[in-house]
């Protein structure tokens, strides 16, 4: 693993002016290439228009009842600032996605997909790190995540990351009532 965070942090770079707006940074990212194990990946902003693509992704990974719906997203994407979401393809094939809110002292990450024959290959991790990046050039000192109790791989790929368990939150997942736990990265570490 040591040796993909460093691969990561080679090929993954922002060059931004600390005083820009997320909006403006996010522009800078608007499309970039990335490169893991070997592989070139295309990484760009999401825009509204990218909401199917998101639904579809997550269709592969989640049950009906959890899917976020195109309508959801596409407001987000269009009517807040603070947010941002990446998708990442190889060649035309979307296969991953981050949704995180950048407020105050905060990022928070809302949503994060990996096609299934995509996983772990240090896609989600890529990804982790290009919105830490953004979140740190934004001031903020806390990385902020909900995860299903039941998904031990994702909270596997959290704490090798750098997220610790600080809670849990009861019955968070409204389509089945499952617990969530809570984990944060403290960025002035």
């Amino acid at each position: 693993m040591k040796r993909l965070k460093e691969q990561i942090n080679q090929y993954v770079g922002l060059f931004i002016k600390p005083k820009q707006t997320l909006s403006d940074k996010s522009r800078l990212i608007l499309e970039q290439y990335i490169y893991l194990n070997g592989k070139r990946y295309r990484m760009k902003v999401a825009h509204p228009s990218d909401a199917p693509i998101l639904v579809e992704l997550q269709k592969l990974c989640y049950s009906h009842d959890a899917i976020w719906s195109e309508e959801l997203l596409f407001n987000e994407m269009s009517y807040h600032s603070n947010c941002l979401y990446l998708i990442m393809y190889d060649r035309d094939l979307p296969i991953a996605f981050i949704g995180s809110w950048i407020k105050g002292d905060e990022c928070h990450v809302s949503n994060i997909v990996t096609r299934p024959s995509y996983q772990r290959q240090g896609i989600g991790y890529c990804l982790l790190s290009q919105v830490e990046r953004i979140a740190r050039m934004s001031g903020c000192q806390y990385y902020t995540l909900e995860v299903r109790v039941s998904n031990i791989k994702a909270q596997r790929l959290y704490k090798t990351y750098g997220f610790k368990p600080v809670g849990y939150k009861t019955r968070y997942y409204s389509n089945d009532l499952e617990d969530a736990v809570d984990m944060t990265k403290r960025l002035n570490e």
